[in-house]
């Protein structure tokens, strides 16, 4: 892992809470502790885990409690994505349904082997990257298809009339007035540089639009997506855009 894990153990048993501290420490992970429900809530608002090992029948509120809270509770949405995995002495069945209708990631019987335990961290740990690599592809997405709209929409209501005034001023070129040439000039720079941008505007919707059809097969890097906006701004401002 690229960077140390925050682990919260909740288990009422001082020897459970020692041994995940001292095993999952050595393996690199930061290790909260808490002994009843109240310490939970506590500890997620301070520190927000990267997952949750909790045992069910956990004093003053319970896993299944602590699982139905920070599921539904808005007051706690924003960690509702955190991984769950729930501890239990009970076989029953029902429960272990029950618990994965409420958003338990995993569940683990006691007594655990440590091996088994560590295995399923992992794997709820890359089940949460896939999730936000999976949203940020759809952001991605998102932000492309917008800034090629914005692109398409520019660029089809510039071009007329910027070309309506370039035949315009070809027309009053052939027209004697005073500073005539001054005039038709300076009209003549702009809108060429107008024109300029917009070819550069044009080139980056091709680019962009090829990103699209190509997003199935690799997420796209928001940062690179920022870079080729702002390489569009600078091409603009070079022409004599704003």
């Amino acid at each position: 892992m690229d960077k140390k894990r925050r682990v919260l153990i909740a288990d009422d048993e001082n020897v459970n809470r020692e041994f995940f501290d001292i095993m999952l420490g050595n393996l690199g992970f930061i290790v909260d502790k808490a002994e009843d429900g109240e310490a939970v809530f506590e500890l997620i608002r301070k520190n927000k885990p990267d997952i949750i090992i909790i045992d069910d029948m956990l004093p003053v509120i319970t896993g299944w409690q602590i699982t139905r809270t920070l599921k539904t509770d808005e007051e706690y949405s924003r960690f509702s994505d955190i991984p769950i995995i729930m501890l239990s002495e009970m076989a029953d069945p029902e429960a272990v349904v029950e618990g994965f209708n409420l958003g338990v990631d995993d569940y683990i019987r006691k007594p655990f082997s440590f091996a088994v335990v560590y295995a399923r961290i992992k794997a709820a740990l890359r089940n949460r990257e896939t999730m936000y690599k999976r949203a940020q592809h759809e952001e991605a997405v998102a932000v492309i298809k917008s800034l090629s709209n914005t692109f398409i929409f520019l660029s089809d209501h510039l071009k007329t009339p910027v070309g309506n005034l370039k035949s315009a001023i070809s027309d009053f070129s052939n027209i004697e007035c005073i500073d005539k040439n001054t005039f038709v000039n300076l009209i003549a720079e702009n809108t060429n540089r107008i024109m300029a941008a917009l070819e550069s505007l044009s080139a980056q919707i091709t680019e962009i639009k090829k990103a699209e059809n190509e997003i199935s097969d690799h997420s796209l890097d928001l940062s690179d997506l920022e870079e080729k906006y702002r390489d569009i701004r600078s091409k603009m401002k070079a022409a004599g855009g704003r």
